[in-house]
């Protein structure tokens, strides 16, 4: 099974940050800024594990966070790598 990789970057026009994914399941959206594409990221990634980044303006990783879902068991690991 593929794991997806979920991208947060800044918008190159305009404000606001947008998500994309390996998979392309969620190609585009745009949020008003990081934190509620994180929350976004972070849920859709509950379901099937992913691993998420976040990049600042300049394209550097600021935040990297493993998220491991287990729907049966209820239970859910957040790993997270700060750089």
């Amino acid at each position: 099974m593929l794991q997806n990789h979920y991208e947060i970057r800044p918008r190159e026009k305009g404000p606001g940050v947008g998500l994309s994914d390996s998979l392309g399941q969620h190609a585009d959206l745009w949020f008003r800024n990081a934190e509620a594409a994180l929350e976004y990221a972070v849920f859709s990634a509950r379901r099937d594990g992913g691993t998420i980044r976040v990049y600042g303006s300049s394209g550097i990783l600021h935040l990297e966070r493993e998220v491991r879902g287990d729907v049966h068991s209820g239970k859910e690991e957040l790993f997270r790598e700060g750089r």
